[in-house]
């Protein structure tokens, strides 16, 4: 589930010293999940209050979803490479 700051100036939210330090107005998060567990988050945040609109919302959590499986294919790949070279030796 997406998690959106509106205005970091107006949250009731902790947010980050480093986005008040950069003038960071509005972030909005998705998390990456594998097998229901977040594994890291897609974060974007930009200098302007306002909610992201709903299409982006949903782009981040197609990106977030397609994130996760390259990261799974990469870690399969690396797991599958290690056990050809383990067979060669």
């Amino acid at each position: 589930m997406p998690v959106q700051v509106s205005d970091t100036e107006l949250s009731k939210q902790k947010v980050s010293a480093i986005w008040v330090h950069d003038a960071i107005r509005a972030v909005v998060a998705v998390p990456l999940l594998r097998d229901e567990h977040v594994t890291g988050a897609l974060v974007i945040r930009r200098k302007v209050s306002g909610e992201f609109s709903p299409s982006i919302v949903k782009l981040l959590q197609t990106l977030a979803s397609q994130s996760v499986m390259a990261i799974e294919n990469a870690r399969l790949f690396k797991e599958s490479q290690r056990k050809v070279r383990s067979w060669r030796r």
